[in-house]
């Protein structure tokens, strides 16, 4: 009788301790699905929201085009205005399809996109206005109240939505949390239930099944922690990005009218000032279009992040020989030896690559400025078993103690005062070959040059890089 009892109390706890454990499994599952779902639908916001900016951004670039082909009358000055409206047509069919799921998201994109074509369709008047009849006409036609009161309609509607999207994404994450709440007090509880089951079950039959459950809820919260921690640090370094982008074009605007209003004086009064004036006047147009350099070293070096890599064959030595060509162009007048390994084939993005040349040469370029006979080589060697590319000057050098900071953006070396550029170049070439899946280090001395080294991974066939084949110009 007893033995019986016994098994009827042990089948049934087994039994119940199953069926809270389903439960509670169906609980956790439908609540993974629900945010599942809700990534996908914060996710797909984001993504609105950066298209969003991105046409906003777009839309500036179209009025500062403007601005200065009528500043100008330069054709070539046009092509920054032609590719902003590319970019718009792309964003406004990308808003299009990332909202086909959301009725209020497409109604506010088919709101906007009259006031943007209205806005183009102004800019083109303008543009003509100073091609047909000169600088007046399109001056009294773009500096106007209703012209500017379109784009400020653009902002307010982007703005807008950019709020909702906010107002949405703030009911989902109480939604989330709720759900949350619910599925955590119920995990608990039928938890606490079970392991009340297992407990008595272990009394009864001596297994050790209170330790394992406490490991596996210790496990469990360190990997819950885990992920919010992930998760917390993947929203902050979204919304740094897109301060970024914002803080960015806000400062582009007041820059512009600043830069446009000494044109204007420029153009309109320039004989009226004396020689004083004038030269307050190209030193204020010198400092903003400063900045504005400044601004789109800033804007391209973020938008790293989301260029999508091409991977191709990309022959570098070629690349460098044009690279080192251009320097000469610009500046003749140099004594420079540049010694290129020929022939060095890798697998990458062509155009992200050439950021790289450009910046690694372009230093040396500037710190071997102190030498009256620079040399600057390129090529390639084998460095703890891989493949190394290197540029290597015998230009001013650094002090190793300060390698760390050379990749920093915006972070200048003591002593480089002097030299020309914001500081961003080594630190996008240190994102781009991170990019690539390689690394980027630098080895010098004060007096004695530098050697910048990067790697790439290797394709998967590629010809052998001859070592020894070095052409000197």
């Amino acid at each position: 009788m007893n033995c019986s009892r016994k098994d009827i109390i042990l089948n049934a706890g087994f039994a119940l301790a199953l069926v809270i454990l389903v439960v509670i499994g169906s609980l956790y599952y439908v609540n993974v699905t629900a945010m599942t779902e809700f990534d996908r639908m914060e996710e797909n916001s984001f993504a609105v929201s950066l298209e969003l900016e991105e046409l906003f951004s777009a839309m500036l670039d179209v009025e500062n085009g403007e601005l200065t082909f009528i500043l100008t009358g330069d054709e070539k000055l046009l092509k920054q205005y032609r590719a902003a409206i590319v970019r718009i047509e792309e964003c406004l069919a990308k808003l299009k399809s990332l909202t086909k799921n959301s009725p209020a998201g497409q109604n506010r994109v088919y709101r906007v996109e009259p006031l943007i074509r209205e806005k183009l369709a102004e800019v083109a008047e303008t543009i003509a206005a100073r091609e047909k009849e000169g600088f007046r006409a399109a001056y009294q036609s773009e500096f106007n109240y209703e012209h500017e009161q379109v784009l400020e309609e653009v902002r307010s509607q982007l703005a807008e939505a950019r709020e909702a999207i906010g107002r949405h994404l703030d009911r989902e994450i109480a939604v989330k949390e709720a759900r949350t709440g619910r599925t955590t007090l119920a995990f608990f509880t039928g938890s606490i239930l079970s392991l009340s089951l297992l407990l008595s079950i272990f009394l009864l039959l001596r297994r050790d099944i209170t330790r394992r459950q406490r490991a596996e809820e210790k496990i469990e919260k360190l990997n819950t922690l885990l992920a919010e921690r992930a998760a917390q640090l993947e929203t902050v370094n979204r919304e740094l990005e897109a301060f970024n982008y914002t803080v960015a074009h806000d400062l582009r605007k007041p820059l512009t009218v600043v830069n446009s209003y000494c044109q204007v004086i420029r153009e309109l009064c320039g004989g009226k000032l004396d020689e004083q004036c004038q030269g307050y006047l190209e030193e204020i147009y010198k400092g903003t279009m400063s900045m504005n350099r400044l601004i789109d070293a800033l804007l391209n070096f973020s938008r790293l992040t989301h260029v999508e890599l091409h991977r191709e064959a990309v022959d570098l030595g070629a690349m460098a020989t044009v690279v080192t060509s251009e320097l000469r162009f610009a500046e003749p007048g140099r004594q420079v030896t540049f010694r290129i390994t020929a022939g060095i084939r890798v697998e990458g993005d062509a155009n992200l690559l050439r950021l790289v040349l450009d910046n690694l040469f372009g230093n040396s370029w500037k710190y071997t400025a102190v030498r009256e006979e620079a040399v600057i080589e390129f090529g390639a060697m084998e460095i703890d078993n891989q493949q190394a590319f290197f540029i290597r000057d015998n230009g001013a050098g650094f002090d190793m103690a300060d390698a760390d900071k050379l990749f920093i953006p915006f972070k200048r070396l003591p002593g480089a005062e002097e030299c020309r550029g914001f500081g961003v170049g080594l630190a996008t070439v240190e994102r781009i070959i991170r990019r690539h899946g390689g690394r980027v280090w630098a080895e010098g001395e004060p007096g004695n040059g530098a050697t910048f080294y990067f790697t790439l991974p290797p394709a998967e066939a590629r010809a052998a890089v001859p070592y020894a084949s070095m052409a000197e110009e």
